[in-house]
């Protein structure tokens, strides 16, 4: 396992930029693993949307 530790670090490391990055430009950014349930990762999808939704001028 420790040979893939400092691949796991830049591979971490890219993913923060990254996210940086993305935020900078206002988006909004989900990052969900081939692990996770589909069934949690609908909700985590549909709660970020629907708190998008909240967050637009003018929405109710």
């Amino acid at each position: 396992m420790e040979c893939w530790l400092p691949k796991l670090r830049r591979n971490a490391e890219r993913d923060r930029e990254t996210t940086a990055m993305l935020q900078e430009e206002s988006w909004r950014v989900l990052r969900i693993w081939e692990h996770t349930d589909p069934a949690e990762a609908v909700e985590l999808i549909l709660a970020a949307i629907e708190d998008s939704v909240q967050r637009r001028p003018g929405s109710r």
